[in-house]
């Protein structure tokens, strides 16, 4: 089996944790306009279900963000320790986009 090329795969993290971030910002606004289109007597009883929603694509945001820059000091560095922590911030980072994705859909029905 041939060696792991490690600033390769730190280049492909780094590429898919700024993707992700990219269309979790793109989610977030959406839920920030659809929050936005109600009127402002309305906006307190819909609140804590966007609140919620917005607070989950942050957290997913973030996530793939951190991920990103461990993604790229493990390609500058080379250091296996901040490549793994940079996969295991991005798995994390997807299971946010699926929790969110789940509720959006849950919502519907």
């Amino acid at each position: 089996m041939p060696p792991i090329d490690l600033r390769g795969l730190a280049g492909d993290l780094f590429t898919g944790g700024t993707a992700l971030a990219g269309l979790i910002l793109v989610f977030l606004g959406g839920i920030l306009s659809a929050y936005d289109s109600f009127p402002a007597e309305d906006k307190n009883f819909v609140r804590h279900r966007y609140r919620r929603n917005g607070t989950l694509a942050l957290g997913g945001f973030l996530a793939a963000l951190v991920a990103a820059i461990l993604a790229l000091i493990a390609k500058w560095c080379v250091l296996p320790a901040f490549l793994w922590s940079a996969a295991v911030v991005l798995a994390l980072a997807f299971g946010f986009v699926i929790l969110l994705a789940v509720i959006a859909f849950s919502e519907l029905i």
